[in-house]
């Protein structure tokens, strides 16, 4: 079973770009290519950056992944025509972190962009996608009321419970036809 979801578009990656644009904007990581052979960046002027470091990222919970820090020599970003474009301090030398796990978002982003996964998303759009703007628009789900994991497992539980109870009302409603109209005598 493959997964089709896109990667990071909601709106805090919204905020987040807006907030990065009105900064001054450096080379994004997807400008670095990573060469699997040699477990190593090449940065866009073609210099490589090695291996310096691995370190723990906590991310929701009790979740940490591994990120493992490649830097391009300070020397090279000194010299490189690009350092303006490419870091805000040559001094120290470009660092660009890589998950654990990259190679399965990077072959995620890629299957996202089939036509067979757009095909499939847009049908999500029609399905999943409502039920969420029913509970963010008209149930008021946007936040959750009670504090912890427990209360708020409680009350997506009662929201889908009323979601599931109305769409089975609404399946079991005859359909009134509506009557056509009548044709005036002239």
């Amino acid at each position: 079973m493959l997964l089709f979801a896109p990667w990071q578009e909601n709106d805090y990656s919204a905020r987040k770009a807006k907030k990065v644009a009105e900064k001054k904007v450096y080379y994004a990581k997807k400008e670095f290519r990573w060469v699997p052979e040699d477990q190593a960046y090449v940065c866009p002027n073609g210099q490589g950056l090695k291996l310096v470091g691995t370190s723990k990222q906590k991310r929701s919970g009790t979740e940490t992944v591994l990120l493992d820090q490649y830097r391009c020599p300070p020397q090279a970003c000194q010299n490189c025509p690009l350092h303006a474009q490419c870091t805000p301090n040559p001094a120290a030398g470009r660092t660009i972190s890589r998950a654990e796990h990259e190679e399965l978002i990077e072959a995620l982003r890629a299957r996202m962009q089939t036509d067979e996964a757009k095909n499939l998303y847009r049908l999500r759009r029609q399905t999943v996608e409502l039920s969420y703007a029913d509970l963010t628009e008209h149930r008021k789900l946007r936040r959750f009321s009670g504090h912890g994991l427990n209360r708020a497992e409680i009350e997506v539980g009662l929201e889908v419970l009323v979601h599931n109870l109305l769409t089975l009302v609404d399946t079991g409603r005859p359909r009134l036809a509506t009557p056509a109209p009548e044709k005036i005598a002239a």
